[in-house]
């Protein structure tokens, strides 16, 4: 189970003051513009670590949920993907089974 940093830095001037100044930045924001590669990190330890039939969960930015489905999908390493919505009705959370 992973929450990654997943804010692009582009996003970071339109973030609640409350979220900039109480929260680690290393916890919140990728360097990556994509927003993806911290997804594309963990997708490599699952494939190299997880057990068979083990369970990758990840929370997802919104944003970025379409691709990182993707990503998952394409990687061959999973039975099945799943997204799952936050209360809010965002899709938040990525439930993969790994073959």
């Amino acid at each position: 189970m992973s929450n990654p940093p997943y804010i692009t830095p582009a996003e970071k001037s339109g973030l609640h003051a409350r979220v900039l100044n109480f929260e680690p930045h290393l916890a919140l924001f990728t360097p990556d513009p994509e927003g993806l590669e911290p997804y594309r990190q963990i997708l490599k330890i699952a494939e190299l670590h997880l057990n068979k039939n083990g369970i990758l969960a990840l929370e997802l930015h919104s944003q970025t949920a379409a691709a990182v489905f993707k990503l998952i999908q394409d990687s061959r390493i999973f039975t099945s993907t799943e997204l799952m919505h936050d209360l809010s009705g965002n899709i938040r959370f990525l439930f993969a089974h790994k073959i």
